[in-house]
Formats: C-alpha cells, structure tokens, sequence
C-alpha cells in the first residue's frame, strides 16, 4: 500500500454540529463485522499519534463483558527443544465452577516465550475487539505488559513484532505475543520489564498468569503452568546463509524476495 496524498484542513473547514450525520455503519474491506471507523489523531504530535477514543465514551457504551482467551501458545527460543516444533498451542477448557484450564499440558525446557490468542466483546454487539490491556506474571513477578492507549505512526512496523506475523500471513490468526522480540520498540510496550522470556531450568511447575482487560475495567484472569521437563536433544543449527558487507564498495543483495542496497562508504 501506498499513501500518495496528505491533505490538512483548516479548523473550520469542517464544521460538523450536534445532531449531524457524520458517517454511516458499513462492513467493507477487511472488516470483522459492521462498523464506523472513528479515530483520533494528537495533532499536537510530530509522529500524528493515534489514541484511544475510547476513555471519551464510558458512559455512553455499555460493556459489561470482560475479555475471553481461546489460545495460549508456547514459543522455543534461544536454542531450546520443544520437537521441532516452531509453537505449540492449546485450547482453553471452561470448568462448572468458572474457572479455566489449559485443554493440552505444556512442557519445555530451555529459553521460552508465551503467546495468545484473545479478543474482547461489548453488550450488544457480534463484533470482537482488541484487548486494551494484556499482563503476564511469572509467579507474583510481573514479566510483560502491553497497554493499547496510544499509537505512534512511526512505530507501525513494530507491530508486525508484536504479532505472530508468520501465523498471520500463512493463517489470518492474530495471535499476540507476550515476550518483545530484539529490536521491537513499541512504546505500547513497558520496556522496564525485560523482553518477557523464561529460561525454564528446573524440573518443577512454572506458575503463569495472564490479566487481560479492557477499557471498561472489565478483567480476565487466567493461571496455568509450564511444567520442566530435561531434554537432552540438541536445538538444530541455523540454517542461513551469511553475506559479509563492506563498506568500502557498493553492496547489493537480491535473495529471497529481499532487494538490498548500500552504497560505499555508509
């Protein structure tokens, strides 16, 4: 996609008053159901920053449903060994009593990270939403947090990271991962807390959690654990291909879909 025109309006070009008809639902384009989209911009802000509108509205939308988790998944990283697999994933069971768990046990030993699958609902409504607020505590430590309040355009390439982009693209399955990979500077992201991974060392229950709310203050908590299990198979090397750049000559690589050039001297 391309943006081939920016065009401001003066603050009275559009005069829009109390009562007018300024957009009407529909379900075009890539919509999960029918809507009117409504942004809004801080024009105050170099990077046109997008927030949430949705603080403006409390009292005006009802949503009394908190958000619901359909997937967690399990993520190898840094060398360990989960057979050959690039994730796992498991299903969420509800029990009689309310409560969740897991419908498949995970195990793993090495560096990981988690992932999910989830979305938010409102009163009324068939459409399913983002999560506002997604947490992730390692016994009561709390290891990741990502807060959909505001949105720098410039960090858009960043949310490509945030998601499972390889399961979006082979699937359209969103799934959101709750480690930040290396280079993933989304400020929606609080950096303090590390980049959320776990070394799983020990041959006991790793207890995790997962609060997911949403702007309403709706909240959903679910507990499970990765139980360590010793696996003594060898993660299998990298398999790529390295191409050395130096920087006193024009360098130009053309491989797998990827076009890159670098001129002498930068």
């Amino acid at each position: 996609e391309a943006n081939n025109a920016n065009i401001t309006f003066a603050p009275d070009a559009l005069p829009v008053s109390k009562g007018m008809v300024i957009a009407k639902s529909g379900n075009s384009g890539s919509s999960g159901g029918p809507h009117v989209h409504f942004e809004l911009r801080d024009c105050n802000d170099d990077d046109d920053a997008f927030f949430d509108p949705m603080p403006l509205f409390l009292e005006k939308v009802a949503d009394n449903k908190a958000p619901r988790i359909e997937q967690v998944y399990i993520y190898p990283l840094g060398g360990s060994v989960m057979g050959g697999f690039k994730r796992r994933q498991s299903g969420i069971v509800r029990q009689p009593n309310g409560s969740y768990n897991l419908a498949k046990p995970f195990s793993a030993w090495g560096r990981i990270g988690l992932g999910i699958k989830a979305y938010d609902h409102m009163d009324g409504q068939s459409n399913i939403y983002g999560v506002k607020h997604v947490k992730l505590f390692l016994g009561d430590s709390l290891i990741y947090s990502f807060d959909a309040h505001r949105f720098q355009y410039s960090e858009r390439r960043f949310a490509n990271a945030l998601i499972d982009y390889d399961a979006w693209y082979q699937q359209r399955s969103i799934i959101m991962k709750s480690f930040v990979e290396p280079g993933n500077h989304l400020s929606m992201l609080d950096a303090s807390l590390g980049d959320g991974t776990i070394v799983i060392d020990e041959e006991r229950l790793y207890p995790f959690r997962y609060e997911l709310t949403d702007a309403h203050g709706n909240k959903t908590v679910f507990a499970f654990s990765v139980k360590g299990v010793r696996n003594n198979q060898k993660a299998p090397e990298p398999s790529f291909k390295g191409y050395r750049y130096d920087p006193v000559q024009l360098f130009i690589l053309d491989t797998l879909g990827c076009s890159i050039k670098m001129p002498k001297g930068k």
